[in-house]
């Protein structure tokens, strides 16, 4: 930036003094000032994305013993694996080879009545076709939603998944995009007290137990 831009830029900024109040979130509608300047920035763009919801049902069989109750159920580890394969050139069209996998952990109650965990590994592979090319990459992103776990015998359980995902080709390119300048500094940071903290700033504790003529006040 030469001296005559920095020169405008100033004006601008001085012009506008709202533009140093501005944080991060929303604007209200039709009154955003306008930017001081174009940056070009590194970023990840998405050039294509799809997303696919289902529910499978996952066979918890292994370590369950004398199972009654369902006590709580979760998933876990979620992994992914994605390639990327251009099938056509034009329009550039890729095949997205998915794989991923996650964990459901459900714990029960016996016979007994004792608390037990069982896990069980779900695994889902997928092929879909996306808009790029084989140099991009491939995203995978997952929202898990557990629905529900029942004992169908005392040596097996069935837990049914709510599974949202979504597939994405991407590639880190560098775009020019309106800029209010750097992000202003963040406030400082509330921290939680501790117990002796909170011991601290307490009134001192009563020294002497009450005298009975208190006892009469208070009940009177």
């Amino acid at each position: 930036m030469n001296e005559k831009e920095k020169d405008v830029r100033a004006q601008h900024i001085e012009s506008n003094p709202q533009i140093s109040d501005i944080q991060p979130g929303p604007f209200p509608p039709r009154k955003f000032p306008r930017p001081i300047e174009a940056v070009c920035i590194q970023v990840e763009k998405i050039y294509d994305a799809c997303s696919q919801k289902r529910c499978p049902t996952i066979q918890v069989e292994r370590k369950v013993r004398n199972a009654t109750e369902i006590v709580s159920f979760e998933t876990r580890h979620f992994k992914s694996e994605c390639e990327l394969t251009q099938i056509q050139d034009d329009p550039p069209l890729v095949r997205a080879n998915v794989k991923y996998s996650y964990w459901v952990r459900v714990v029960y109650l016996n016979e007994d009545g004792d608390e037990k965990t069982a896990w069980a590994k779900e695994t889902h592979e997928k092929s879909v076709v996306l808009f790029g090319t084989d140099e991009m990459f491939c995203k995978v992103e997952a929202v898990l939603e557990p629905l529900g776990c029942m004992v169908e015998t005392p040596s097996k359980i069935s837990c049914e998944v709510g599974e949202y995902i979504v597939i994405k080709s991407a590639l880190e390119v560098q775009l020019l995009v309106p800029s209010y300048g750097f992000c202003p500094p963040p406030p400082e940071c509330e921290e939680l007290p501790t117990l002796c903290e909170e011991f601290l700033e307490a009134p001192p504790p009563p020294l002497y137990p009450p005298q009975p003529w208190d006892l009469e006040d208070n009940d009177g």
